[in-house]
């Protein structure tokens, strides 16, 4: 996809030897992003925090686009219709 760029990052292995922190606060790392259509899609305490960040780094309200979901400890995700990489797929 042109102009798609992936940064790994992680906020809490002290072993990462990539971008560490936030991932909204990397991502603003490499802006700025006025023009852009940023999407974001997470826990609900985590799509408040980037809102609130994106904010404040004077990103309009009408460029984020969210969506939130909630994880319940120890629920399996519902994976039907998904197959795994080792699945033969030639037909």
């Amino acid at each position: 996809m042109p102009g798609l760029r992936v940064i790994p990052a992680t906020s809490d292995d002290p072993s990462f030897r990539g971008e560490r922190g936030r991932l909204v606060d990397v991502a603003l790392g490499y802006g700025p992003w006025p023009d852009e259509e940023i999407y974001v899609c997470g826990s609900p305490e985590m799509v408040s925090g980037t809102r609130a960040a994106l904010r404040a780094a004077g990103i309009a309200a009408d460029h984020v686009h969210c969506e939130e979901f909630n994880s319940y400890a120890g629920a399996a995700p519902d994976l039907t219709g998904f197959r795994s990489a080792d699945e033969d797929h030639s037909g």
